[in-house]
């Protein structure tokens, strides 16, 4: 599993965004099965995940 927020790093910057998150998850069989026929695919490997909250609280997931 992978996490980043880009809010926290924009917001360091001034500007402003809605609360989000990226998320990134792979099963490790087909992790080790992509590093075996090549490290740099590896980069493609992760599903990620992208949630994005709304003012009313609510959220959508991508």
């Amino acid at each position: 599993m992978t996490e980043v927020g880009p809010t926290e790093v924009a917001r360091g910057r001034g500007a402003r965004t809605p609360d989000n998150r990226v998320i990134g998850g792979v099963n490790n069989v087909y992790a080790v099965r992509v590093l075996e026929l090549s490290t740099p695919a590896m980069i493609e490997a992760p599903i990620r995940f992208y949630v994005t909250e709304h003012a009313d609280g609510s959220a959508d997931l991508s």
